[in-house]
């Protein structure tokens, strides 16, 4: 019998699959590079993570508008689940998504709705998230109708940029659901394997939503 021993023999991975996994639901090359650096390394690394996007149509086609002027962020919460920001996502691909962002670790929750949110669906999805997160203190949300029955704290009014937590994850939804438009899975699925990604990937600070928030 032969014993495999794991010391001496080493497995070589094509780098084309490695670079695949990481650009899974299309996080973009900042985003890869953050993500890649926790788990393989090799030499020009990031170089072949620019190529590889590069060479993706649906990345370079669909691409975020250029910066505004900074806006003055909200204060970061002492503890997680204390402040909230939501926003809906849509209609997009014949969907609403409401986004739910945790404002302390940045752990989103998006749940995907078939059919034109209303203020009693909103409540009911809320719920459904509050029973596994918890109630938060505050709930931060634009100035839209639909939340006119929902408490929370509203931001300046005609400037739904200020609440801009969950407009940038808004975006981001749209973005990769955009650049996997040509997948046939459905929409749900894709919402999940984009939550996936996005909870595990470091953010600018080193750690990655779920470190955050889960502390694993």
């Amino acid at each position: 019998m032969q014993l495999y021993d794991a010391t001496i023999e080493q497995i070589s991975i094509p780098t084309s699959n490695v670079l695949n996994e990481l650009h899974r639901t299309h996080v973009g090359t900042t985003k890869m590079k953050q993500l890649a650096r926790l788990y393989v390394y090799w030499k020009k690394i990031d170089s072949d993570i620019e190529h590889l996007v590069r060479s993706y149509s649906e990345c370079v086609a669909i691409k975020n508008s250029p910066a505004k002027a900074p806006r003055h962020p909200w204060e970061e919460p002492e503890h997680n689940w204390q402040q909230i920001h939501i926003d809906y996502a849509g209609p997009y691909q014949d969907h609403h998504s409401l986004v739910v962002v945790n404002a302390k670790s940045k752990w989103a929750e998006i749940v995907p709705c078939s059919s034109a949110p209303t203020s009693k669906s909103s409540i009911q999805i809320l719920k459904y998230i509050f029973s596994r997160n918890e109630f938060p203190e505050v709930m931060v949300s634009d100035c839209a109708m639909i939340f006119t029955s929902i408490f929370r704290k509203f931001c300046a009014a005609g400037h739904s940029a200020t609440n801009s937590l969950a407009e940038r994850n808004v975006q981001m939804l749209k973005y990769r659901l955009a650049t996997m438009s040509n997948q046939s899975i459905p929409i749900r699925q894709k919402v999940r394997e984009i939550l996936f990604r996005y909870q595990a990937t470091p953010l600018s600070e080193g750690k990655s939503p779920a470190e955050q928030y889960l502390n694993r």
